[in-house]
């Protein structure tokens, strides 16, 4: 057990009973997501679970821009590593940008959402699940209209923004109250 390792999936909704059985093989685990919320929400410590908040936000920024960053250095190979033809490959990379440029605001998103599920703001949460998926299909119905297939390509983006303003938005009405 002292060598064994494990990196689970992030953002993923419930780590506790992967941390029950792997505890009572004394076993350390690290793990950093917004479930600090959890905790400092429930012994009400409004101090840590700030800074808990913040130190998830910014982990999730600072992961987010390396990746972005590889991701877009890699793009012309990108589409090769998933078996695409030179010709597919050439357009994974005109458009990868497209994808690239939101993600800081979904690491954003995902953080919120989490944090609102964690503190009982459990509607605010689910605006924040349902907002990008019904963002992207009122895209997805009206930008090809006048855009074609750009418009396809920019659904998606559009629709990670219009959910980072909606988390942003939600965000301060809750830090106001």
């Amino acid at each position: 057990m002292k060598r064994f390792s494990m990196n689970l999936p992030p953002l993923a909704p419930d780590y506790s009973g992967a941390c029950s059985a792997l505890f009572n093989l004394d076993s350390t685990i690290v793990i950093h997501d917004a479930s600090g919320c959890t905790g400092n929400y429930g012994e009400r410590n409004e101090a840590d679970g700030r800074r808990m908040r913040s130190l998830a936000y910014r982990t999730a920024l600072v992961v987010s821009a390396v990746c972005m960053a590889a991701v877009f250095l890699a793009r012309e190979k990108v589409g090769v590593l998933f078996g695409a033809s030179e010709t597919a490959n050439a357009g994974v990379a005109q458009v990868l940008p497209y994808f690239l440029s939101t993600l800081l605001f979904l690491a954003f998103v995902r953080i919120t959402t989490s944090c609102f599920y964690a503190t009982e703001k459990t509607r605010l949460s689910y605006i924040l699940v349902y907002a990008e998926p019904v963002c992207t299909l009122l895209f997805l119905l009206t930008l090809p209209l006048g855009l074609k297939l750009t418009g396809v390509w920019l659904a998606v983006p559009l629709a990670q923004t219009a959910a980072f303003l909606i988390a942003l938005l939600a965000k301060r009405r809750v830090e106001r109250v």
